[in-house]
């Protein structure tokens, strides 16, 4: 069982230092096929696996021995070329022992145009919940995993766990555009759903947990059916955008490079299947995109054999960022009720929030390589000393500047 010292958080009293156990064990197996006739090719496949997870009571559900969990995964895949256009189908099938059998396809269509490939793909993907989602045992009890779903006291059925998918679409064109000109750009439109959301109290507004799937939860050592902690799916949100690259050639020394990406995301604040805290009301933290609308970056590129220099722009759009605890946002309204819930440069919470991510910074190198073998080069970062951020909790860089020296040997070069 979970030993250490108690720690009162929030009138909670939890189990700390506990002395983690493992004697967990793993079997794999996989067969594949392929074979190519003339213009298609082919693959199918089988895969298997079986985790025998056994902590010894110290972090898991498995008080009754190894906790055993098979996964079964089927798949095929089919691709043909003919006079410049190329065709894929693939298709899988995962079969686990918690969440069920999900069925996987994808699509692609490519076509040579000019000097470059058309793309049109379809896909869709998922997000598997980990074994400590489905049986998790922490804080003696306190946090239980979701692999069999919960009962609650007025007849509330708590689901267990489902993958998280995505569906995404994608048109995009790779390749030259004359002599000078080079472009990549693509667009996609995403449908995701079924997050696995964040650690949450299930047992609120009085109620109570009776049991985890067929279990009486007085039969878990340590639960309280007034406060369990478990994982649950939520939310839908749709995500569309765009990118492009083009590289534009001067002269076989001098290039420009501009890089543009547009990121939008439609999420349905009335449909309470978004409430990721379950407070009632859907907020930009239930479901945290934490992307910027706008990201734009030019370059300029010049290299020869004896020089080499760059300097870089880079554009990134002023976004809030929420993570857990941590925010980088601006002062504002979450939920409507005209109040602000989040202040700028002041403590939100545990942490302090210094605004949002995001700004324009320059980057400059440049360096000259000697006859000799010897070269010397320089690198300036931020070189405006711009006051930005990059991440969330993160302090701001200034201007960084480094220098190089390098002598370069070739000890095996042969005297002619």
């Amino acid at each position: 069982m979970v030993s250490g010292t108690c720690t009162s958080f929030g009138g909670v009293f939890l189990n700390r230092g506990a002395l983690f156990k493992d004697n967990s064990k793993r079997f794999n197996a996989e067969g594949q096929y392929n074979n190519t006739w003339g213009a298609l090719s082919v693959i199918g496949g089988v895969q298997f696996q079986r985790d025998m997870a056994y902590t010894k009571n110290t972090y898991m559900l498995d008080f009754d021995g190894p906790i055993n969990v098979n996964q079964l995964g089927v798949y095929g895949q089919a691709e043909y070329k003919i006079d410049g256009w190329g065709f894929l189908g693939a298709l899988r099938l995962d079969k686990h022992d918690y969440y069920g059998s999900n069925l996987l396809p994808k699509a692609a269509i490519t076509k040579k145009v000019g000097d470059g490939h058309f793309r049109l793909t379809y896909g869709k993907g998922m997000a598997v919940p980990s074994i400590m989602n489905l049986k998790g045992y922490l804080f003696g009890g306190l946090v239980l995993g979701n692999g069999e779903g919960f009962s609650l006291s007025d007849g509330t059925q708590i689901a267990s766990l489902k993958v998280e998918t995505i569906n995404s679409f994608e048109v995009g064109y790779k390749g030259n555009l004359g002599k000078k000109f080079w472009l990549d750009a693509n667009a996609y439109y995403n449908m995701s759903e079924n997050f696995i959301g964040p650690l949450l109290n299930i047992a609120t507004g009085g109620r109570t947990v009776t049991k985890m799937g067929n279990t009486p939860l007085s039969d878990i050592p340590g639960a309280n059916p007034a406060m369990v902690l478990t994982y649950s799916n939520f939310g839908k949100v749709k995500t569309y955008g765009f990118d492009i690259g083009l590289n534009y050639y001067w002269t076989d020394h001098l290039k420009t490079v501009i890089n543009y990406s547009y990121f939008g995301r439609d999420i349905d604040k009335n449909d309470l299947a978004n409430d990721g805290d379950h407070n009632g009301k859907v907020t930009d933290t239930d479901i945290p995109i934490n992307t910027p609308a706008n990201k734009f970056s030019l370059g300029f590129n010049y290299t020869t054999p004896q020089f080499f220099g760059a300097v870089y722009g880079r554009f990134v759009q002023k976004y809030d960022f929420f993570s857990g605890i941590n925010i980088a946002a601006k002062t504002q309204d979450l939920d409507g009720d005209g109040k602000n819930d989040i202040f700028e440069n002041a403590r939100n919470g545990r942490t302090w929030n210094y605004g949002q991510l995001g700004g324009f910074t320059v980057d400059l190198n440049a360096g000259y390589n000697f006859s000799n073998g010897i070269s010397i080069g320089t690198n300036v970062t931020n070189l405006f000393n711009a006051k930005v951020r990059e991440f969330v909790a993160s302090p701001v860089i200034g201007t960084l500047v480094s220098v190089e020296f390098k002598y370069n040997i070739d000890f095996f070069k042969k005297n002619n």
